[in-house]
């Protein structure tokens, strides 16, 4: 699949997923559970980049924190 194989109606919802998703993992920034997360993977240095620091750490680490900050506004486990 191309980018050019994909409607506008798709693209435009994917758009508002990924600003959604960033805006999430920015919001959330000083949550305790986030803030857990990103303590976790910050106790480990490399090269990977976790949201809202200029810190490092392993790639999946960062997965792992940045993961949870996405997600933890829009309720884990809650599916509309």
């Amino acid at each position: 699949m191309r980018y050019d194989d994909l409607d506008a109606a798709t693209i435009e919802r994917v758009k508002t997923h990924v600003i959604d998703t960033i805006g999430c993992g920015i919001g959330d920034f000083d949550e305790e559970p986030v803030g857990i997360c990103r303590n976790v993977a910050l106790a480990v240095r490399g090269n990977a980049t976790i949201i809202g620091t200029s810190r490092r750490t392993t790639p999946d680490l960062a997965s792992f924190a940045n993961g949870a900050a996405c997600r933890y506004f829009d309720f884990n486990d809650t599916y509309v």
